[in-house]
C-alpha cells in the first residue's frame, strides 16, 4: 500500500536533521530559487533588444514546469531505489516520504530549475517555445536526473566507482554542490543544444551591446544565491556550511579581480561586464569543491581558474567563425569549463581534514580520487552531450526545433514591448515597466501648451536683459 506523505514516516532524507539544519536549507532554497530570476536577468542583459523578452520568458517558464516534473517524476528518478544508474518511481508525486523530506526536495528542486535554466543561454532567438519546453521536461528526466543519481542518489555508480571497479577504496567521483550534475551538464549539454539548432543568422552574430544595469543586477542576485547553493549543499547549519560559504566569495572575489586584472592588461581598461562575468565564472568554479578544500586552494583556484576562463573564452569568440557550435551567451565557457575545471582541482585538493566525510585529494598523497574525478569528468561529458543531442535531434525531426529568424525591431517596436532604448550610461536599454499613461492626451497637450508660453516669456525677458542699456 502506497503511504502519503506524512509527519508520521521516518524521514529518509533529512534524518537527524534538527531544527536550525532544516532553516538553514529552508534559507538556502529561497536564495537558490532566487538565483534562477538572477540568471534571466543576467541572461538578458546580455541579448540583443529583440530576444529580451524571449530570454526572460523562457528562463521563467523553466521554473514553473520544473516544478510540475520534479513532483510528479524527477525527484524520485533523480533519489529513488539504489541502483546504479538512476532512480525509480518510489516517490512519484511525493509519496512514502516524512514531511521533513519535503525540505530537501525543494532544495534539489531549485538546483534542478537553474541548471535546466543555464541552456537558455545557448539557444537564445533560435528555439521555438514549444520545442523548447518539451526538450527541457524530457532533458531533465532523462538526462539531468541520471547524473544526479550517478553523483548524490544511494547506490549511484560515480559515488561508488572504488565498489564498482572493484577496490578496496569505498568511495568515488565526489561533488559538493553541482560541478558534475549542474555545471559540467549544464555545459555540455548548451554545446549540443548549439550544435542541432544551427549558427544565427549573421546579423545576431555581433556582439551587442551588454545592458549594464540588467548585467549588474543579475550577477548580484546570483551572487548572493550562490551562498545558500553552496553553503546549503552542506545539508546541515554546521562549520561544512560556513566553510563552503567563505569559500564561495574567496574563488568568487578572486576571479574577478584576475578577470579585471587580465582586462586591465590587454584591453588597457577596466570593463564591469568582464569582472562580472569573471565572478561568475569563479562561482561556477568553487561549485565542486566548496565544503571540501581550505580556503588558500579556493584562492588559489579563483586565480588560475580565471586566467584558463579567460583564455578560453578569448579563444573561443576569436575563432567561433570557424566551429559549428553557436553557444550564443556562452554557456561552456563560463559553466562547462568552470565545472571542469572546479571538479579536476577537487580531486587535487580535497582533504579529509577539513571535511572527514571525502577522501584526500592528490595534493595529499590520494592520486586515486584525481583518476576517479578524470572519469567522472569523462563519462558525465559524453551522457550529457550526446543524449542531449539525440533529443535535439528528435525533436528537430518531428515538431522542428528552429524559429523563424526576426529582422532587429525599431524604437517603436521596442518601447511595445517595454524597452528604453538610448540615453547612455549604465542604465541604458534598460528594461522599463509598460503601462498606462500617466496623462491622457487633452493633459499632456495643455501641459504642452503651458511649456511653450513659458519658453516664450523666458526667451522675450532674456531678450530685454540684453538690450538694457545703462545710463549715468
Amino acid at each position: 500500500m502506497v503511504q502519503q506523505t506524512s509527519a508520521n514516516i521516518e524521514p529518509v532524507f533529512a534524518a537527524g536533521w534538527d531544527s536550525g539544519d532544516i532553516a538553514w536549507v529552508l534559507v538556502s532554497t529561497a536564495l537558490v530559487f532566487m538565483m534562477t530570476f538572477g540568471l534571466a536577468f543576467f541572461y538578458g542583459s546580455l541579448c540583443r533588444e529583440k530576444h529580451i523578452i524571449d530570454t526572460l520568458t523562457k528562463t521563467c517558464l523553466v521554473l514553473g514546469l520544473i516544478s510540475i516534473q520534479w513532483v510528479l517524476i524527477g525527484f524520485s528518478f533523480a533519489f529513488g531505489g539504489d541502483g546504479r544508474f538512476w532512480g525509480n518511481f518510489e516517490y512519484s508525486a511525493l509519496v512514502n516520504l516524512g514531511t521533513s523530506d519535503l525540505v530537501f526536495v525543494g532544495f534539489q528542486m531549485s538546483f534542478a530549475a537553474l541548471t535546466s535554466a543555464l541552456i537558455t543561454g545557448a539557444v537564445v532567438g533560435r528555439m521555438k517555445p514549444i520545442s523548447f519546453l518539451i526538450f527541457i521536461f524530457t532533458w531533465t528526466t532523462i538526462v539531468y536526473c541520471p547524473i544526479t543519481h550517478w553523483v548524490w542518489g544511494n547506490g549511484g555508480f560515480l559515488l561508488n566507482l572504488g565498489e564498482v571497479f572493484g577496490s578496496d577504496n569505498a568511495y568515488g567521483a565526489i561533488d559538493f554542490a553541482g560541478g558534475f550534475v549542474v555545471e559540467i551538464n549544464s555545459g555540455m549539454s548548451a554545446i549540443a543544444c548549439a550544435l542541432a539548432l544551427g549558427k544565427r543568422h549573421k546579423a545576431d552574430r555581433d556582439e551587442a551591446p551588454v545592458k549594464l544595469s540588467l548585467n549588474l543586477l543579475g550577477a548580484t542576485m546570483l551572487w548572493i544565491g550562490w551562498m545558500g547553493f553552496n553553503g546549503g549543499s552542506a545539508l546541515a547549519a554546521d562549520d561544512i556550511a560556513g566553510l563552503a560559504l567563505i569559500n564561495t566569495q574567496i574563488c568568487a572575489g578572486a576571479a574577478m579581480f584576475t578577470w579585471g586584472c587580465l582586462d586591465m592588461t590587454f584591453k588597457k581598461e577596466f570593463d564591469l561586464e568582464g569582472a562580472l562575468y569573471g565572478g561568475v565564472c569563479g562561482l561556477v568554479i568553487i561549485t565542486s569543491n566548496a565544503g571540501f578544500i581550505i580556503p588558500a586552494y579556493a584562492l588559489l583556484q579563483g586565480i588560475y581558474g580565471a586566467i584558463l576562463s579567460y583564455i578560453v573564452l578569448w579563444t573561443w569568440m576569436k575563432y567561433a567563425h570557424l566551429s559549428f557550435i553557436d553557444d550564443s551567451l556562452y554557456v561552456f565557457c563560463s559553466h562547462g569549463f568552470g565545472g571542469l575545471v572546479g571538479t579536476f582541482s577537487t580531486g587535487l585538493f580535497a582533504s579529509s581534514g577539513v571535511n572527514p566525510n571525502i577522501p584526500d585529494g592528490a595534493f595529499y598523497g590520494n592520486w586515486t580520487l584525481l583518476g576517479y574525478q578524470c572519469f567522472g569528468i569523462l563519462v558525465s561529458c559524453s551522457w550529457s552531450f550526446f543524449v542531449t543531442y539525440l533529443i535535439m535531434l528528435a525533436l528537430r525531426f518531428t515538431i522542428g526545433i528552429r524559429a523563424e529568424y526576426e529582422p532587429e525591431p525599431n524604437a517603436e517596436e521596442l518601447s511595445k514591448l517595454g524597452l528604453r532604448v538610448g540615453g547612455g550610461g549604465i542604465l541604458e536599454n534598460s528594461l522599463i515597466i509598460p503601462g498606462p499613461p500617466l496623462m491622457t492626451e487633452v493633459e499632456q497637450g495643455y501641459n504642452d501648451g503651458v511649456d511653450d508660453k513659458t519658453k516664450k516669456i523666458e526667451e522675450a525677458e532674456a531678450r530685454t536683459s540684453h538690450s538694457v542699456t545703462v545710463v549715468s
